[in-house]
């Protein structure tokens, strides 16, 4: 089974490399979803609940809190510390690269790859790409539900609750089909931090596994010669295409791409 990836016209300068596609491998915290790496506590305290106790422990009737309440609020410090130090191992153990198994998203199209402007890489089925991700990363199709994940629904590691809560997502996300490879980040290298701070991490996947390139349907002649000229230089095997739009339905086709048309 193919995966795809969608990306910005900007990014094609060092994604298609002279060996072939580079792929990062990112941090949970850089996503766009901010659940990301975020499993659901509803058996720790609830932000709600702490302000609640706060606001009545310095109130004129702060000698009237429980003792339940005294123990939250004694709580409350190991709590933030437990969720800053988790945040902190998450990035700096796991590395995500996302992949989606649909090709003709509309949506993809918009918001990764700015407004049909970009471009879409095929890559072949994940296990043959396995060993180049660092330490033959994980690889796992995502679970789109209504609820974060829970480790009250299953008894098991802490590592497991955290990978578990990496490839849940919800619902509204179902259309993208994300195929996700979870790499664990322990020896790799980087040459670069960007502008958040984080290490970049990345992998090569050698061009004997890209299958194709297709230009988005408002892609500029510019991009198209980048790829042209990578294709020529580095891959010819890679078949390059565009986007177009379907006479009838809101559909896009891809036909193969002619430089001089």
């Amino acid at each position: 089974m193919s995966l795809y990836k969608y990306y910005q016209p900007e990014s094609v300068g060092f994604i298609l490399t002279k060996n072939g596609v580079s792929v990062r491998l990112s941090q949970p915290e850089l996503l766009n979803d901010p659940f990301e790496g975020k499993p659901a506590h509803s058996h720790f305290f609830l932000e709600r609940d702490v302000y609640e106790v706060l606001d009545n422990f310095i109130s004129e009737d702060a000698a009237e809190v429980t003792d339940e309440e005294l123990y939250l609020i004694k709580e409350i410090p190991k709590f933030y510390q437990k969720q800053k130090h988790t945040n902190w191992a998450v990035n700096n153990t796991f590395g995500i690269s996302s992949f989606s198994k649909n090709e003709k998203s509309n949506p993809m199209w918009a918001y990764y790859s700015k407004d049909h402007t970009g471009f879409l890489i095929e890559f072949e089925d994940f296990n043959t790409m396995k060993p180049y991700f660092h330490h033959a990363g994980h690889g796992i199709s995502v679970k789109y539900t209504a609820n974060r994940y829970d480790q009250k629904e299953h008894k098991e590691s802490w590592l497991k609750y955290i990978v578990n809560s990496m490839i849940r997502k919800d619902s509204a996300w179902t259309h993208e089909r994300e195929f996700r490879v979870i790499s664990h980040l322990e020896g790799a290298q980087y040459d670069q931090v960007d502008d958040m701070g984080f290490p970049i991490y990345s992998i090569e996947i050698p061009k004997k596994h890209i299958k194709r390139i297709i230009l988005g349907y408002r892609s500029s002649k510019s991009l198209a010669r980048k790829v042209m000229l990578w294709k020529f230089k580095t891959s010819p095997e890679t078949l390059v295409e565009k986007a177009t739009l379907n006479d009838e339905k809101f559909l896009l086709d891809y036909e193969p791409f002619y430089p001089h048309a």
